[in-house]
């Protein structure tokens, strides 16, 4: 989700040549990997504003993986802009029931650990 937030203008700034090769993303935006492999993107606000994750479901396990990006990190900390936001974030990640998580800077593991 591009909003002209300042971490985005300065991507931008540094690397103009990515100015056309990106795609604006919306909350819900489905994606075919492969034949029983899919991918939705999913807002999360709260460590930037323009902050998206992304489930992958799979038919054939029927595992769902969650990738957080920076709004859940492997460390212990994380910037967070909007304190509010962050939290009702952390509760939507839980309500997808994600078999498995991954984090940057991080191994992968449960959502629940």
């Amino acid at each position: 989700m591009l909003d002209g937030n300042k971490c985005e203008a300065e991507v931008f700034e540094r690397y103009p040549d990515l100015v056309p090769k990106v795609k604006h993303l919306n909350h819900d935006d489905k994606f075919q990997i492969e034949d029983g492999l899919n991918m939705r993107a999913v807002y999360t606000p709260g460590h930037c504003t323009d902050h998206m994750s992304f489930i992958v479901d799979s038919d054939t396990d029927k595992q769902r993986l969650l990738f957080s990006g920076d709004v859940v990190l492997g460390s212990p900390s994380t910037t967070v802009e909007d304190l509010s936001q962050y939290l009702d974030t952390l509760d939507n990640l839980l309500a997808l029931k994600a078999d498995t998580i991954f984090v940057p800077h991080s191994e992968p593991g449960r959502i629940d650990e």
